[in-house]
């Protein structure tokens, strides 16, 4: 507020949005209603949550970050992040105070499409599904990565099913090698797959259909 920014100050990274009301899980994540009132469409917002150390605290907070500026863009909001070292200070004022104006407005110049922290959110929630499948389903079988994305694709949360399995390794693999992604082409195959799955453990169900 100081450098002329009108500045929400979150009572924690999960306090923009809602994931659950009286007790209930939502169908649909939503903004935190007295936030809502500023999401405009077209109005710039910068995300300038705390740069911590912990690893696994920096991957919480990039998940309530990617999961409020979603939610922002949804409403018609154009939204970027500030990303300064953790050493320079904690918050967005404690850089001010310990590094000048001149760094913050660096910072500010900087500034990343929130696109991008999505992606390395995304990619990490493919890794974390990925790595738990393998060490608890992965034990003396040989697993294709069809049958693994598939696995996924059942587990994870119906919200971010279709962004994170954008981030599996078949669709990182052809991008690499410069081809088209065909995110829902390879999502046909991942139900197909599934439903084969389900007929050959319920053939009772494959002949009622």
């Amino acid at each position: 507020m100081s450098q002329g920014y009108a500045a929400i100050a979150l009572p924690s990274v999960t306090g923009g949005y809602r994931s659950r009301e009286n007790g209930v899980e939502l169908p649909k994540r939503r903004l935190h209603p007295e936030l809502a009132v500023f999401a405009t469409n077209g109005r710039q917002i910068l995300m300038a949550f705390d740069q911590d150390t912990k690893q696994s605290t920096v991957q919480n907070v990039r998940r309530d970050l990617v999961r409020t500026g979603e939610l922002l863009e949804e409403a018609g909001c154009t939204v970027n992040v500030l990303k300064w070292q953790s050493h320079e200070g904690k918050g967005i004022d404690d850089l001010i105070v310990n590094q000048g104006i001149e760094r913050f407005l660096e910072v500010l110049g900087h500034a990343i499409p929130l696109a991008w922290e999505a992606d390395k959110h995304y990619r990490n929630e493919y890794l974390k599904l990925r790595n738990y499948l393998l060490k608890t389903q992965g034990q003396g079988r040989k697993l294709t990565e069809l049958m693994i994305d598939t696995a996924i694709s059942y587990t994870a949360h119906s919200q971010d099913r279709t962004k994170i399995l954008h981030q599996s390794n078949t669709l990182e693999a052809r991008r690499k090698q410069g081809l088209p992604e065909d995110v829902k082409s390879y999502q046909i195959q991942i139900e197909q797959e599934l439903q084969r799955l389900q007929w050959k453990l319920n053939p009772k169900h494959r002949l009622n259909i």
